[in-house]
């Protein structure tokens, strides 16, 4: 998927969330740094190592790695 419009990403974030395909829940710890390759659950893009990611780790060990522009859309739909 090519770069969306702010509001369609949004959209698509929330969505994950209610549907449950992204955690409610709050990370326990959050690193951030350079993008690893990794392929973001929120957007479905890879995170370039020209973007920043933040790897969000959870208290059951689970992890994952977004961009940081999903990082807030997904604060935002979770925290609703």
């Amino acid at each position: 998927m090519g770069r969306l419009p702010p509001d369609q990403v949004a959209a698509i974030i929330a969505r994950k969330v209610v549907d449950g395909r992204l955690p409610i829940g709050a990370p326990s710890a959050m690193l951030r740094g350079p993008g690893t390759g990794h392929l973001c659950p929120a957007c479905e893009r890879e995170i370039a190592t020209s973007e920043i990611e933040t790897e969000c780790i959870f208290r059951d060990g689970r992890s994952i790695r977004v961009h940081m522009e999903c990082f807030t859309e997904w604060e935002r739909a979770r925290t609703r």
